[in-house]
């Protein structure tokens, strides 16, 4: 069954967005007014959003050969797919799950009809990690698939973020796996305080580490075992640019 393509929505407010090395980007409801902080950094300034060409915009922000496939209309029972995001070239959504509307396009979100907390989540834009670190991911990524040792996992920290704190995550498995030819980090656990079960992929941009995507599923722990087929076998389905 054929997918529809789906891309940013032009048409609707958006936020703020930073997305591969071209800087920090500002996109709001048209308000210049509104002060904005830049997902890295508190010292971009806002721009006029006035003056922005949409189009020419994400030309620049998407990091995909060409501009992401138009959206195209399509019947309730096809699956969304979405194209030119960052590393992923293409992307299938479970079948019957709908974008979350928002305003904040920092977050691309798709979830079961009606369960918004039952969603694969993508963040905009490629999350910077220090020079030490990186070297760090380079180095487990350029193992053999494997399960993280626990020095391996320390020496993620800036990686994992809260995630890698025990009590505030308890992790199930970290490790690294093949996902269509790109080796990957997988990390799943539960959060403590929301009791949010988690399955996160880590995906170095260019092989130096430096850079980060992350792509995740995320449901209350009873509905999580419930999709997470659906959810693996969307991320079976990336095809990587």
């Amino acid at each position: 069954m054929e997918s529809a393509a789906w891309q940013f929505p032009a048409t609707r407010p958006l936020t703020k967005l930073k997305w591969e090395d071209q800087g920090t980007f500002f996109m709001g409801a048209n308000d210049p007014t509104k002060p904005n902080q830049a997902l890295n950094g508190p010292e971009d300034q806002p721009a006029d959003f006035t003056k922005v060409d949409i189009d020419d915009l994400f030309d620049r922000l998407l990091t995909a050969k060409e501009k992401p496939t138009k959206t195209s209309k399509a019947s309730a029972a096809e699956p969304i797919a979405i194209a030119g995001y960052g590393r992923i070239e293409r992307m299938t959504m479970p079948e019957g799950w709908k974008e979350v509307e928002g305003e904040d396009r920092s977050l691309w979100q798709f979830s079961v009809e009606g369960r918004p907390e039952v969603a694969i989540c993508l963040p905009a834009g490629f999350r910077p990690l220090s020079e030490e670190v990186a070297e760090r991911v380079s180095a487990v990524l350029s193992k053999p698939a494997h399960v993280l040792t626990p020095t391996e996992l320390k020496s993620l920290n800036e990686l994992l973020m809260e995630r890698g704190e025990p009590q505030k995550f308890k992790m199930v498995v970290a490790r690294t796996v093949e996902l269509n030819a790109r080796k990957v980090i997988v990390v799943e656990g539960r959060f403590a305080e929301s009791q949010q079960d988690n399955y996160v992929i880590y995906v170095d941009k260019d092989g130096s580490g430096r850079q980060i995507q992350q792509i995740y599923y995320m449901a209350p722990k009873d509905d999580y075992p419930r999709h997470l087929a659906d959810a693996k076998e969307s991320f079976k389905s990336i095809q990587w640019g």
